[in-house]
């Protein structure tokens, strides 16, 4: 995890036309969204228009369930 926290900070400070909103993680492993407290403030984030893009290694990293991620 360190790892790639430092990876993609890195990346998005070497980028001039990028601005890093935050790092959002989580280490708790879970299917659903609940006690995602990091997935949860990323996403509350990027709804009030504060994150234009979320990049992240896999789509699976944020939820194993996408469909339960964006509808809860």
């Amino acid at each position: 995890m360190d790892t790639q926290i430092k990876y993609y900070t890195e990346l998005i400070q070497t980028n001039p036309e990028w601005d890093l909103a935050g790092v959002f993680y989580d280490y708790e492993s879970r299917l659903r969204k609940e006690k995602r407290n990091g997935l949860d403030s990323m996403l509350k984030k990027a709804y009030r228009g504060e994150i234009d893009y979320i990049i992240t290694k896999s789509i699976s990293r944020l939820s194993r369930n996408v469909l339960d991620m964006l509808t809860n």
